[in-house]
């Protein structure tokens, strides 16, 4: 409260410095607030519905390429590694060896010499 001279207290109480500042934040939140909002409403008038269909076709397209090229990467591995087994116990051959003429091929230890 605010003493006066008289000794007669005024009926207001006193704000301090606590409440301009308070108020001091609040304007520069509000203030902060309204650009934002100014600019996400410019952003949204920026929006091309159109443009944005045809990014999202244009990743789709590449999705599909990627999916085939890596089930074309797939398909290759299994074509090598049935190459690369062998054809008593289906194993990546470990020490190969190949019977003449029939051209199959072994692991070494499954071979008895």
């Amino acid at each position: 409260f605010f003493q006066a001279e008289d000794g007669i207290r005024d009926a207001q109480e006193s704000r301090g410095l606590g409440d301009v500042y308070k108020r001091q934040e609040l304007n520069e939140s509000l203030k902060k607030f309204k650009q934002d909002s100014e600019y996400l409403q410019r952003m949204i008038k920026e929006i091309d519905p159109e443009g944005l269909k045809k990014k999202m076709r244009d990743l789709e397209t590449r999705e599909q390429i990627l999916k085939n090229v890596i089930a074309k990467i797939q398909h290759a591995e299994e074509s090598v590694i049935t190459s690369l087994s062998c054809c008593q116990c289906m194993e990546i051959l470990k020490d190969p060896v190949t019977c003449i003429p029939c051209g199959h091929t072994y692991c070494l230890s499954l071979i008895h010499i």
